[in-house]
């Protein structure tokens, strides 16, 4: 008896045992474009040897960002969640061993053990339709759709880190700028006491020259102060909540000529979340073939050892169960799985409406900003430079007045400080168009770039 016990547990973990169904890894989709060339250098390094510098580049705040962005690792794990769950899903269900006594313990014939059926039986629940294989098709899905989700936070925090680090570039920009005005301011406080020393000008004059220096004074403070929180808020996205570096470096690219805006649209389809929503229609069309497959019931089957003790005799049992699908055959779920099909395609439909709009607007404000910081650069700011210089040394040889040399000044500092914040707002809405594209601006056929600086 102890034999054939010991043959029914090895056969049933054999022929139903828990070995892995083959192809229960996910596929975890490529960055795109954008992000690819910056992640390549990523993977290469390891987190505890990478060093920022002390003057950053753009590449360098990108790669501490996805080295130690904490966002980043939740959405990596997600994909090997997944894993275990396609893993779960291809195993079979375990065996059960049942051993059951009868007549025994009763009056008569049936005192004591001396005439017990004893049964000994291992049943399996057998998995039909192919139920084990779609139930890993899901998990798989799924995982490939927590690593689309992982390439839209790559993304997500590619746009985010740039549009920080260029917002730390332009007010070390405006900064010295300030610093510049302030050197001026002096240097006109000065020549306006020597004016009024010689009796050329009044005390007022020197009193509005006092004035307008320590209002530039004020000026360069601001913006120190505002360059120190931007510092700050760039080294956030690497976990240090406080400067880490002592300054950035590498002017704004602004491209002579844009692609055009049906390049442009053509290449949402390279957008991350686009792609998850079409992953998403292959889940749910997995979800429906599940739901489809899980109207035929599974069988349990049993096989087993009795042995007779009245008659002293020895025989095999089998048995099987089978659900009788007569009330509920899926036909909800069936239902449910049809829609939320249907679902994913329209929503699909309208993701791909609201990017094309959205690029449309951003493509438009780019166009408008690109023309204004071109006549600012060519035409405003030369211009107000050459100002300032006639009308500073005709002050010096008494043809213009105090009040000549203030306005020239601030309207040069006026004009660079404008195509400062137009260069960043450019710099965003590039940021803006290669994020829904996934494709970097300066790669696309016909934007030959410059450093505008």
């Amino acid at each position: 008896m102890k034999r054939k016990i010991v043959i029914l547990l090895f056969l049933f973990p054999n022929l139903f045992g828990g070995c892995k169904a083959p192809g229960t890894s996910v596929s975890v989709p490529a960055p795109v474009a954008l992000v690819a060339p910056v992640q390549a250098v990523v993977d290469t390094v390891a987190a505890d040897t990478f060093l920022l510098p002390d003057t950053l580049r753009l590449t360098d705040a990108l790669r501490a960002a996805m080295l130690y962005h904490p966002g980043l690792s939740v959405y990596a794990r997600e994909v090997g969640v997944w894993e275990a769950e396609a893993l779960q899903a291809s195993l079979f269900p375990n065996p059960e061993l049942s051993l059951e006594m009868e007549n025994f313990a009763g009056g008569k014939t049936y005192h004591g053990f001396e005439a017990a059926e004893i049964t000994v039986t291992a049943g399996q629940l057998l998995r039909v339709a192919g139920k084990r294989r779609k139930e890993v098709a899901v998990a798989r899905l799924s995982g490939q759709q927590a690593g689309w989700e992982y390439q839209e936070a790559l993304l997500r925090v590619f746009t985010e880190v740039t549009r920080a680090f260029y917002d730390v570039w332009v007010l070390q920009e405006q900064v010295h700028q300030a610093e510049r005005l302030v050197e001026l301011s002096h240097d006109l406080e000065q020549a306006v006491a020597r004016r009024v020393r010689a009796g050329a000008m009044s005390p007022a004059a020197e009193a509005r020259a006092r004035i307008e220096k320590e209002k530039a004074g004020m000026e360069l403070q601001d913006f120190r102060y505002r360059l120190g929180a931007a510092r700050q808020r760039l080294a956030l996205f690497w976990g240090e909540g406080k400067d880490s570096f002592r300054a950035v470096k590498g002017g704004i690219r602004l491209p002579d000529t844009l692609p055009s805006l049906g390049d442009l649209l053509a290449l949402l389809e390279g957008n991350p979340a686009l792609a998850r929503l079409e992953t998403e229609k292959e889940l749910r069309r997995a979800r429906l073939a599940l739901a489809r497959a899980a109207r035929f019931p599974d069988p349990y089957v049993s096989a087993g050892y009795r042995r007779l003790g009245e008659t002293a005799t020895q025989a095999f049992v089998a048995g099987i169960a089978i659900p009788l699908p007569l009330f509920d055959r899926n036909q909800g779920e069936i239902t449910k799985a049809t829609l939320r099909l249907e679902q994913a395609e329209m929503m699909r439909q309208q993701m791909k409406m609201d990017l094309a709009k959205e690029l449309s607007r951003n493509y438009g404000e780019l166009l408008s900003l690109l023309y204004r910081a071109k006549r600012l650069e060519r035409s405003v700011i030369p211009e107000a430079e050459r100002s300032m210089r006639v009308i500073r040394s005709g002050y010096r040889e008494g043809r213009f007045a105090f009040l000549d040399v203030l306005d020239a000044q601030r309207t040069l500092f006026s004009a660079y400080t404008e195509y400062l914040e137009i260069l960043v707002r450019c710099r965003e809405k590039i940021s803006d168009i290669e994020m829904l594209t996934g494709t970097p601006l300066a790669g696309m056929k016909g934007a030959e770039n410059r450093t505008v600086q």
